[in-house]
């Protein structure tokens, strides 16, 4: 009998019904691996969101797990925009909130948390003793000194996690700058209290051949921080950029233009920079790679901002 799998990956969803896309997300979240998978939303959601029995997906009503203290203080004193979008911003950081709850319940180590439009090339068994070695407590993609794009994040334990959620619910206790927002609170949480409680995963080639600044000008003090542990993990993450550049924006965004080749502007690298290829692994499953002059990076995650999720599956 095979021991259980120490670590897990979790999907959260809060707000109304939960995005058709987020089946292809799941199902290719399967594919690469076998070890819990939690899908996280409202009852009335998940009500209306039938899981496939093959995908083995766990689902669990978020009124269903414990309030933290600091959760009900965010609610209290949160002043991130409630109408756009069904509450958007508001739920992409009240998340935080809700992982803490599930991991302090369920008594879960090692999660890998993937926003609903983030597809998965890798087996993250493969990757833990990585992140093990490297990653005291958290680790996400930065894609500037100012911005984390949470779309893919590893939480050591739920002790990790009470020290940022503490932070958010602080940081609204006076009037929140405009514009504040979850990438900028995590941003902000590792510039005060360090990278050893929440780290940059690699996501460019430290072969890049530029400097490392963004269309807007944005520069970073650490760009060593952008490639580290690339050796160790042998592969490369997604911090939205790649992710945009291959499959375009959110037709929201663009007034359903064609977007496919964008350039995030914000990011302090360009993909325009590498070309890309589609490698089949020996079960058949196609995973995309950047391709540097020397040697192909395979990529572990697309953050796919167009939602054309189901374009991006291996299968």
């Amino acid at each position: 009998m095979n021991p259980l799998p120490e670590h897990s990956l979790v999907f959260v969803h809060l707000g109304p019904a939960i995005p058709a896309y987020t089946r292809d997300t799941l199902r290719q979240a399967r594919l690469f691996n076998a070890c819990p998978i939690y899908l996280v939303a409202g009852r009335d959601a998940l009500a209306g969101f039938p899981l496939e029995p093959a995908w083995n997906v766990e689902p669990v009503a978020c009124e269903s797990l414990p309030r933290t203290e600091a959760h009900g203080e965010f609610e209290r004193r949160s002043t991130l925009d409630r109408s756009f979008r069904d509450g958007f911003w508001t739920y992409t950081t009240e998340r935080f909130f809700v992982l803490q709850s599930l991991m302090e319940e369920r008594a879960l180590r090692h999660v890998f948390h993937l926003e609903n439009d983030v597809t998965l090339y890798v087996d993250l068994e493969t990757l833990l003793p990585v992140f093990k070695a490297h990653y005291p407590q958290l680790a996400g993609t930065f894609d500037n000194d100012q911005r984390c794009i949470p779309g893919f994040l590893y939480l050591r334990a739920a002790e990790s996690l009470a020290p940022l959620t503490r932070f958010i619910a602080s940081a609204f206790e006076s009037a929140a700058a405009p514009g504040i927002n979850d990438m900028a609170l995590l941003a902000a949480y590792r510039q005060i209290h360090g990278p050893a409680q929440l780290g940059a995963l690699p996501i460019v080639p430290r072969d890049y051949p530029h400097p490392l600044v963004s269309q807007r000008g944005h520069q970073t003090a650490q760009p060593e921080a952008y490639s580290q542990h690339i050796e160790a993990f042998d592969s490369l993450f997604d911090a939205a950029a790649l992710g945009q550049y291959l499959g375009g924006v959110d037709p929201r965004n663009s007034g359903g233009a064609d977007t496919v080749g964008f350039v995030n502007e914000s990011c302090l690298f360009s993909p325009a920079a590498y070309t890309f290829e589609v490698i089949q692994d020996e079960a058949g499953r196609s995973i995309p790679h950047l391709k540097t002059a020397t040697r192909a990076y395979r990529i572990n995650n697309l953050h796919i901002h167009s939602k054309n999720v189901r374009g991006f599956v291996s299968d």
